[in-house]
């Protein structure tokens, strides 16, 4: 169990913080508290959503650490590296340093939404949610990702939405795509019909043909400049150490 004890403990309307003495989360504590506050608004916006939800969000200053706390019982040759991750009904772990700032949306995404719907929905729908409310992944806009997905093939878009386990080993790559499908969905039929969809939806044979065909349509009405294409690929080629789990595409301050 993760001991309170090292921790300060800061207050704001809807989070508590715990931060340790000294660390970069302490010293940037009045912009963390800003930004999530903002991104807590936000996330309750989008879903229409009314809470008296406060959430603890416990900072850690590398990924090791915040991966020991996901699994304290592992051997130390096992220690996994995570970056974020959230447990319910309203706990987030997140590293904070110089690098790396996971703040933002995401995790607050997953949480507001598992209340909304009071389980856990679909794996895919519940992380292009999050994605979505995110707005970007790794500062680049969620369509065009798609579109460089879909044109290069950089993945399977169809075993992308039909396979957790491909979701899931294609994450980097799978999470911006299943964002840009989340955004159009809800853009096209609102919040309120995503919810309902949200609310049927446990497995990955829910999503139907027809509408990935049409959402495979509109990848294709969007434009990408020769720039772009490189700016893309230049990120794709240089994506490895960023592939860990909890790499969202958050605030940097």
């Amino acid at each position: 169990m993760l001991s309170k004890t090292k921790y300060k403990k800061m207050e704001s309307d809807n989070y508590t913080f715990f931060v340790l003495p000294n660390s970069p989360a302490e010293r940037d504590i009045e912009d963390i508290i800003k930004i999530q506050e903002k991104c807590f608004s936000r996330v309750c916006e989008i879903l229409k959503h009314e809470t008296d939800m406060k959430i603890n969000i416990y900072f850690f200053n590398d990924p090791v650490s915040c991966g020991k706390s996901y699994n304290v019982n592992a051997d130390p040759e096992e220690e996994i590296i995570i970056n974020t991750f959230c447990y319910y009904p309203n706990n987030i772990h997140a590293t904070y340093n110089e690098q790396i700032k996971t703040i933002g949306h995401h995790e607050v995404a997953h949480l507001l939404l598992f209340e909304k719907l009071h389980r856990e929905p679909n794996i895919l729908l519940n992380e292009g949610f999050a994605v979505y409310c995110d707005n970007n992944w790794w500062r680049l806009n969620l369509h065009k990702w798609a579109k460089y997905i879909h044109t290069t093939s950089l993945i399977d878009i169809d075993k992308t939405f039909q396979s957790v386990d491909y979701f899931r080993q294609n994450s980097v790559f799978s999470y911006p795509l299943v964002g840009s499908y989340c955004k159009w969905k809800i853009n096209k039929d609102g919040i309120d019909e995503f919810i309902e969809i949200l609310k049927k939806s446990c497995s990955q044979s829910d999503f139907h043909r027809e509408e990935l065909i049409e959402y495979k349509e509109f990848i294709k009405t969007i434009f990408l400049s020769d720039d772009e294409i490189n700016n893309f690929s230049e990120v794709v080629a240089n994506y490895e150490g960023r592939a860990g789990r909890g790499q969202n595409g958050g605030f940097q301050l």
